[in-house]
C-alpha cells in the first residue's frame, strides 16, 4: 500500500527529534514547518527522513491516519512499539491494538510517559 503524509503534519508537532544538532522537542510545531508542509522537505535531515509511522507503513485504516485520530504509531528501538497521543486519553481501538500486540509499549501523552 502506497501512502503519502499528504495533510498530516502530527510527527513534525509531536516527535521531538534532532534537526541539523538543534534538539526539537515533543509537542513543539518543528520551525521548519509551514502552512503546506515541511519548507526543508528536499533536505530535511535523516531522523525526519527515515520516520515512517505505522499508518504511513500501511497498517491501520484511513479514519486512523495520525492527523485524524490523534495518535502516532511507530517500531521503536530494541522490538518496542512506541506511540504518543494528542489530549487526555490516546485512540480507543489504536491503545487496544497497542496493547494485544505483546511488545513491550511506551506512551506519551498527557504530559507523562507510561510503560506497558
Amino acid at each position: 500500500m502506497d501512502r503519502r503524509c499528504g495533510d498530516c503534519q502530527e510527527c513534525c508537532i509531536l516527535i521531538e527529534a534532532d534537526i541539523f544538532g538543534k534538539p526539537k522537542p515533543a509537542d513543539v510545531p518543528c520551525w521548519n514547518l509551514c502552512k503546506k508542509g515541511c519548507s526543508i522537505y528536499e533536505s530535511r535531515p535523516d531522523p525526519c527522513r527515515e520516520f515512517k509511522c505505522f499508518w504511513l507503513r500501511g497498517h491501520f485504516s484511513e479514519e486512523h491516519k495520525p492527523n485524524k485520530s490523534g495518535m502516532i504509531i511507530w517500531g521503536g528501538k530494541g522490538n518496542r512499539l512506541c506511540a504518543v497521543f494528542k489530549g487526555d486519553k490516546p485512540h480507543k481501538g489504536l491503545f487496544d491494538w497497542l496493547i494485544t500486540q505483546g511488545l513491550p509499549v511506551v506512551i506519551r501523552g498527557a504530559g507523562r510517559i507510561r510503560f506497558f
